[in-house]
């Protein structure tokens, strides 16, 4: 393949596409974004956030380095008259809309950079586990590997390179990008099914809310209960867990395990406390039509305002570096009810 063929296509990857975005736009088609690290908020295109350079690009032989960014495009293509379809019927009743949204919410779940960070780490610690627990010939093999890689004779260099397995970090076992992604591409379809085997309720804010917000990792999975379990994280696939996931300024889904699927009305109250779930889950930017949202105060116990988020002293503590095994959240909400 050519320079030219391997280095073209767009640099920017949205891992939050812009058609989705495009359903929290207000005024001119613009999202009212607000950033927690550098504090402070803005107005802008969808276009403009919740992207990364070269974020789905690949470095693979024969193979065009955009072909997941590609294809990523085609989908969402697919997904996008589908989310209006949804939008409009206020129900997931059709299947093949139904199997495109998780289809959707499992692809936005992984190709996420806190995801991609944390699958990294995972990757890492497994091939450093793998390579130090080789015994006899698998380890020589792996030795001369190593050998090989780095231009040395295999039998001069087995004692200092069997040290330096013994010794390594698991920095010094760092998944590549390629490994990651082929990684995401393996957990996409059992995610979407788990997805698909919810049970998902279906939130109307009324039009004196405010309206639901998004954020830069938008499928929130959580205990159904709001407590601690002593530190532990949900699942995907465990019981008593639900996900929320932000649709539109006008739609939120809740989906569970337990219970049944239905709409119901969501009022000012309620819309509230969905935000803070959904908002305690961005990384570091939030996204709404205008700064009219609201969302559920810890002290006092109200209703905050958009365009106060930025002074509430849980948001700020929610984005600090925070010691291993603290959590600082922002307010928990209570279980939405149906």
């Amino acid at each position: 393949m050519s320079d030219v063929a391997r280095s073209s296509g767009p640099k920017g990857h949205h891992y939050v596409p812009t058609m989705y975005l495009r359903g929290f736009t207000g005024a001119m088609g613009q999202l009212l974004a607000i950033d927690r690290p550098q504090n402070k908020w803005f107005r802008t295109s969808p276009d403009n956030v919740a992207k990364k350079k070269n974020f789905n690009r690949i470095d693979v032989p024969e193979m065009d380095p955009n072909a997941i960014e590609k294809a990523l495009s085609e989908f969402e293509g697919e997904v996008a008259p589908a989310l209006e379809r949804i939008k409009a019927a206020k129900s997931l009743s059709v299947e093949a809309d139904r199997s495109l949204l998780v289809n959707f919410m499992a692809a936005l779940a992984l190709r996420n950079p806190r995801r991609r960070e944390d699958l990294g780490k995972i990757i890492s610690f497994q091939k450093r586990n793998f390579v130090k627990g080789l015994q006899g010939k698998a380890r020589e093999e792996v030795i001369a590997d190593f050998a090989k890689a780095s231009g040395l004779e295999r039998d001069e260099t087995a004692a200092s390179l069997g040290r330096m397995i013994d010794e390594a970090k698991d920095e010094d076992f760092a998944a590549t990008k390629e490994e990651i992604m082929m990684a995401e591409i393996d957990q996409h379809d059992p995610l979407a099914e788990k997805l698909w085997h919810r049970k998902w309720q279906m939130l109307v804010a009324s039009d004196d809310t405010g309206g639901f917000v998004t954020i830069d990792d938008p499928v929130c999975l959580r205990w159904s209960d709001g407590l601690p379990h002593g530190g532990m994280s949900p699942g995907f696939a465990v019981l008593g867990t639900e996900v929320i996931f932000p649709i539109s300024t006008n739609l939120a889904l809740r989906g569970t395990f337990e219970g049944e699927e239905n709409v119901i009305e969501a009022d000012a109250s309620l819309v509230a406390e969905v935000n803070s779930l959904i908002i305690s889950n961005a990384e570091n930017q939030i996204y709404a039509h205008d700064h009219v949202f609201k969302f559920k105060r810890r002290q006092p116990d109200e209703l905050g305002s958009g365009a106060t988020l930025l002074e509430d002293p849980d948001f700020i503590a929610a984005g600090k570096p925070r010691p291993e095994g603290v959590v600082v959240g922002f307010p928990a909400a209570e279980r939405p009810q149906g």
